[in-house]
């Protein structure tokens, strides 16, 4: 009997036991469920506190002035614009508190300082300046060039060295094309895309905000690019084969010409040398024919009475005496003559 009433006791015990494991298990998960659930409704309650940090660093590692964004939401929401809904403006300036805001923003600004063309029309967005233009075009829709002037230029006068400079390259290409026989539109819109480069997918310039490539310029607008780029390179390889072809042809022109007068003056030259031999040659003959004439004397003679051997002066006064001797002779052979002659 003793046995039988120790084991209902141990049954009983174990029954026991095993009851008040259940229902601590049962309020274990009870708690862990509420206390999940109390975790998640703090997670989504906008009023929750994070936890403190596992590291602390030590005084003087952060900077002493650290920007206060709470602060700065605070005074953003009370600078509301009247244009903007109140609920808007709370859901921007909390996106501008965020990490992934001011990291954008520190990145702009560095690509900002990069920018070396600034517009003058400050807050005033292109899509705007354009409207204006129109306006003063009496309704006419304006070229991107025409935007892009309104938009840099100062009342007419030029803003920064780098705009001076875009505005004289555009200047020269307007020049270029001043004969050309498409319409100013074209033009403006061929110097525009020759100064300032291709447009960049998603945006297209001196229009604002919205307007993609395929609505201003329609779906064909890369392809047309593509070929314009493909027609240019083409012309460019031309230009050089014509201009190749051209400094070969003059230069062999110019060999040709200085061939040919290379020639005329080697004929003029042996020309000059034929003639002065022929003149030597007939002096040699009248020298040996006056040696053999009149002998030594005569050849002195020759010489001495010879142009080229002395001065005109002498030559002259040569001929005056011979003239003097000649004209005495005849007057002596006058009057030998009268002195023949019988009286009748």
């Amino acid at each position: 009997m003793s046995k039988r009433i120790s084991q209902t006791r141990c049954s009983a015990s174990e029954s026991s036991s095993s009851e008040t494991e259940q229902s601590g298990s049962e309020s274990s998960s009870e708690t862990e469920q509420s206390g999940s659930s109390s975790s998640s409704s703090l997670d989504d309650s906008p009023y929750n506190i994070p936890d403190p940090p596992a590291t602390w660093y030590p005084l003087g590692s952060l900077p002493a002035k650290r920007p206060d964004h709470s602060s700065a939401s605070i005074e953003r929401l009370a600078h509301r614009p009247e244009r903007v809904h109140e609920h808007q403006w709370r859901a921007l300036v909390y996106y501008w508190g965020t990490r992934k805001a001011r990291k954008k923003a520190k990145k702009n600004k560095r690509i900002r300082k990069k920018k070396t063309l600034h517009h003058r029309t400050g807050r005033k967005p292109f899509a705007v300046v354009r409207v204006e233009e129109t306006k003063r075009n009496n309704g006419v829709p304006v070229s991107r060039l025409q935007v892009w002037k309104a938009a840099y230029l100062k009342e007419g006068s030029l803003a920064s060295d780098a705009v001076n400079e875009v505005m004289t390259q555009m200047t020269e290409l307007s020049t270029q094309m001043e004969g050309s026989s498409n319409e100013s539109t074209c033009i403006d819109e061929d110097i525009f895309v020759k100064v300032m480069g291709p447009e960049q997918p998603g945006r297209v310039r001196t229009f604002g905000l919205g307007p993609s490539i395929k609505d201003v310029f329609g779906g064909g607008y890369r392809r047309s690019q593509e070929q314009t780029h493909i027609f240019q390179a083409q012309m460019q390889e031309q230009f050089q084969l014509y201009r190749v072809q051209f400094e070969t042809q003059m230069k062999e022109m110019m060999e040709m010409q200085m061939a040919a007068m290379r020639t005329q003056m080697d004929a003029t030259i042996q020309s000059q040398a034929a003639t002065i031999q022929a003149q030597q040659t007939r002096m040699e003959y009248l020298e040996s024919q006056l040696v053999t004439r009149g002998g030594p004397a005569a050849r002195e003679a020759a010489w001495g009475h010879h142009p080229m051997s002395r001065p005109q002066q002498n030559s002259h006064e040569f001929t005056s005496s011979s003239s003097h001797q000649k004209v005495a002779q005849s007057k002596t052979k006058s009057k030998s003559k009268s002195k023949r002659r019988p009286h009748i």
